[in-house]
């Protein structure tokens, strides 16, 4: 006579199925989340670094023409400040900032500018673009102001040597907003750069 065996396994209860998913919906958010902060702190170092990379280019590109300039003078395009430098080696060339297209030579994105040294020699251009808004709308950055001007009387000498020397030394300042975001005046963080450069040719020709 056959006997009937039982079996019995050990399972889960309603509850503690409940439990185990909320448990793990609560860790996947939790990563989720963590994976999400990491993501957009990735994403602001590397658009910050974009910045600087431009701006510090920018500035360079200026100082070089301001170095080799016979003649500075100042015009306003577009409501801001820009720069004219004129001299036998690079000709008449203007500076200005613009919201859609960032930093001007002669009307050209400077980035999109073919850049030469001192001796005419073509350079390698500037890899970084001047991206701020993306297609969709989102904003990544936008440079907010920029100011030129000669240095400043700082010590109260008034010697015409210290004037033309002042006068022959060219200050440029950028201040950039990072935003990362779909309404700029949520700002992420400010970021200013600064480059004083000193024409010798000019001070040679006004002293």
């Amino acid at each position: 006579m056959m006997k009937n065996q039982k079996y019995f396994y050990n399972g889960f209860t309603l509850v503690e199925m409940i439990s185990i998913i909320l448990i793990s919906s609560i860790s996947f958010l939790g990563m989720f989340y963590i994976f999400a902060d990491i993501s957009k702190k990735l994403d602001n170092d590397l658009i910050r670094s974009e910045i600087k990379t431009y701006c510090n280019y920018s500035l360079d590109e200026m100082s070089k023409y301001i170095k080799m300039a016979d003649d500075i003078s100042f015009n306003t395009y577009d409501q801001n400040i820009q720069l004219i430098t004129d001299g036998n080696l690079y000709g008449r060339n203007s500076f200005s900032l613009s919201r859609d297209n960032g930093i001007l030579i002669n009307g050209e994105a400077i980035h999109e500018s073919k850049s030469t040294d001192i001796n005419n020699n073509p350079i390698k251009n500037h890899v970084i673009r001047y991206t701020s808004v993306e297609k969709s709308g989102f904003i990544r950055y936008n440079i907010q102001n920029w100011d030129i001007y000669t240095k400043p009387n700082t010590d109260g000498t008034t010697t015409n040597e210290n004037s033309n020397v002042r006068e022959s030394t060219i200050i440029i300042e950028i201040s950039v907003n990072l935003v990362m975001g779909w309404d700029d005046e949520k700002i992420i963080e400010k970021l200013n750069f600064k480059k004083e450069t000193f024409s010798p040719t000019y001070f040679i020709g006004n002293s």
